[in-house]
């Protein structure tokens, strides 16, 4: 089931482009697997939570029988490697560009919509156990998994092993139904282990072992986090993924204009940043938002917004974002 639709409108800049259809291509991967009402997964594309004045901006999040699934999708045009010390490099031919852990971005997401969760523990989750025995139902660190997936057609190169959570978004859909398989499989090994004393798989039960979220579970933990959305309105962040469809599209509501057409005059620039102003940027900044995407959703220049962020320790040079 698909519980939040990908939506939004194709941006004009090249690099705006390439990761719009990265999502959108995921998003299809997603909806073609787990589409099915019948079948035990609801996916959300382009959900953001906040929280305590944080903002998790999940690109895909699949919630099934027993945890939760986030996909952070990278645009990759040539190859991506990491070296010894997990540092990530993306290649767009012989030109190499450092960028953030894709796979830190999501853990930074799971803990925010895990503290989210948990803060509606007792509405979310049904109580466990018997008599004095039974305890509130919570969401632990196991039960949420992350995946940093990159284009199909780019390079994944590294030195010595590769991380587990990074892939190619073909084979994100595999990943989780195995996820799930597995914790389906231990779900029938309990007897058996223990009536042919099988250590190995008794261990392996006792260790990883999800009990299952009920239907009513299920729906709730839909309900909610479909409630909490709280999606960025396009003419106000200039956000791709969290921009909703046109009620009524015209020829020219999928274009968005050139930032040098509707470029505020110089004397706006030098206006002073708000706390508002600062939080957004930030999260365009985490969402892998080039400058120059940003100028007409911000009335800054692309040069100011770069000074802003070396100002917010986001970078240490203005050159380092792109």
């Amino acid at each position: 089931m698909i519980a939040i639709e990908f939506a939004g409108v194709r941006p004009q800049d090249r690099m705006g482009r390439a990761g719009y259809d990265a999502e959108k291509q995921l998003a299809f991967y997603l909806k073609r697997a787990f589409e099915e009402p019948a079948y035990d997964f609801r996916v959300f594309n382009g959900l953001r939570i906040e929280r305590h004045g944080e903002v998790a901006q999940i690109d895909h999040l699949v919630l099934h029988r027993f945890g939760f699934v986030l996909v952070e999708s990278k645009s990759i045009a040539d190859s991506i490697s990491i070296n010894s010390h997990g540092e990530f490099t993306r290649w767009f031919g012989k030109r190499p560009s450092g960028m953030r852990s894709p796979i830190g971005q999501a853990r930074l997401q799971a803990d925010l919509l895990q503290s989210a969760l948990n803060d509606k523990k007792e509405t979310l989750r049904r109580k466990m156990g018997i008599g004095p025995l039974k305890r509130q139902g919570y969401f632990s660190n196991d039960r949420f998994m992350v995946v940093a997936a990159i284009s199909d057609k780019a390079r994944i190169n590294c030195e010595g092993e590769r991380p587990a959570e990074l892939m190619k978004a073909e084979a994100v859909v595999s990943v989780i139904q195995n996820r799930v398989d597995y914790q389906q499989s231990l779900a029938g090994v309990k007897g058996i282990a223990r009536t042919i004393a099988d250590r190995k798989k008794s261990r392996d039960w006792d260790e990883n072992y999800l009990p299952p979220f009920t239907d009513d579970e299920i729906d709730a933990i839909t309900d909610f986090l479909v409630a909490a959305h709280r999606p960025l309105r396009p003419a106000t962040t200039g956000s791709v993924a969290d921009a909703a469809p046109p009620s009524s599209p015209s020829p020219a509501a999928n274009v968005r204009p050139s930032p040098t057409v509707v470029r505020k005059p110089p004397e706006r620039n030098l206006r002073r940043w708000t706390e508002e102003e600062e939080r957004r940027l930030r999260e365009a900044f985490a969402a892998d938002r080039s400058p120059t995407d940003l100028v007409e959703s911000f009335g800054r220049t692309a040069k100011a917004l770069r000074l802003r962020a070396v100002k917010l320790s986001l970078i240490s040079e203005p050159a380092d974002w792109a």
